[in-house]
């Protein structure tokens, strides 16, 4: 059900998502911090993140 639903998400945020679950699993606390720090800032900056934060801001679902 997980798995289907982020299927439907934009593929970087759900490839960085899932590059910050295995890093929890295998980092200390200090380092999973500074990776989801880098993570936001790069996903941050793409065309998905642009979309889905006007859609979101705008209350309209966007794929």
């Amino acid at each position: 059900e997980l798995a289907k639903y982020y299927a439907t998400r934009p593929p970087i945020a759900a490839q960085m998502i899932k590059r910050g679950l295995n890093a929890i699993q295998l980092a200390n606390s200090a380092g999973v911090m500074h990776a989801d720090g880098d993570q936001f800032t790069l996903t941050a900056l793409t065309e998905d993140f642009k979309k889905q934060r006007q859609a979101f801001l705008t209350k309209k679902q966007e794929k």
